[in-house]
C-alpha cells in the first residue's frame, strides 16, 4: 500500500518490516497530524479547554475505544493549548515535543485526551523522512496538529 509520505507496511503500519536482510526504517520529525473526534467528542457539548497530547502506539477502534498509549518509564503527556484556525479545524499555536528517555519505533499514532483521562482526538503521526534509528523526540511544528471541528 502506498502513502503520500511513504510506504504503509503490513496491518497499515508505518515502517516497513524488514524484507531480504534489509533494515527498518523510522519516522522522523518534524511530524504533524490530522486528527479525528472520537464518539465521545462528538456527542460532547464542546471541545473541552484543557487537553493533553500522548503518544499512542494503537489507534483506537470507531467508537473510539481501544488505543494502548506508549508504556515508557520516564514518558508523560505534554499539556495542548489550542486555538481555532478556520471553520474546519482548532490548531495548535506554539510548537509541541515529548522527548523520551530512549528511542521508541512503537509510536504510529497521537491523541488528545481530556482532564478525566477519556480520548477526544486521534489521528495518525504524518512525516516526510525515515531513518534507521527509531525517534526520540517527537517534535510537531505550530498549527501542525489539527483537531477537526464538529459542525453543531
Amino acid at each position: 500500500m502506498t502513502h503520500a509520505f511513504g510506504m504503509c507496511g503490513i496491518d497499515g503500519n508505518r515502517q516497513l518490516p524488514p524484507q531480504e536482510g534489509r533494515r527498518v526504517m523510522y519516522p522522523q520529525p518534524p511530524f504533524w497530524a490530522d486528527l479525528a473526534p472520537t464518539l465521545r467528542q462528538k456527542i460532547a457539548a464542546s471541545t473541552p479547554a484543557t487537553l493533553f497530547l500522548a503518544l499512542l502506539t494503537t489507534a483506537p477502534n470507531a467508537d473510539g475505544l481501544g488505543e494502548v498509549e506508549l508504556v515508557v518509564e520516564g514518558y508523560r503527556r505534554v499539556p495542548f493549548p489550542w486555538v481555532h484556525m478556520n471553520g474546519s479545524y482548532d490548531v495548535n499555536p506554539h510548537p509541541l515535543s515529548i522527548v523520551l528517555p530512549q528511542p521508541s519505533g512503537a509510536v504510529t499514532h497521537v491523541g488528545l485526551y481530556d482532564d478525566l483521562g477519556e480520548l477526544r482526538f486521534y489521528g495518525r503521526i504524518l512525516f516526510m523522512r525515515h531513518d534507521w534509528t527509531p525517534a526520540r523526540e517527537f517534535d510537531f511544528l505550530d498549527h501542525k496538529v489539527r483537531m477537526k471541528r464538529i459542525r453543531q
